[in-house]
């Protein structure tokens, strides 16, 4: 049997390990971290307009009595 690798996968990380039989311990290769993929996607995206409102609350409405 050749090398044999095992990757191990969260949201924001990775590990490779490598063994050479299936009773072989396993041995670190490498590991990547990914910082961003931990953040909320509001934190991500800044592609949606803003909201603004007024002091009343009427979210810039123009009101007026009648």
């Amino acid at each position: 049997m050749g090398m044999t690798w095992v990757v191990i996968t969260e949201s924001s990380r990775a590990k490779i390990y490598e063994m050479d039989s299936p009773q072989a311990p396993l041995h670190d290769i490498r590991e990547f971290n990914h910082p961003d993929s931990r953040k909320h996607e509001r934190d991500l995206t800044s592609d949606l307009p803003g909201r603004a409102f007024d002091s009343m609350g009427r979210n810039g409405i123009l009101w007026k009595p009648i």
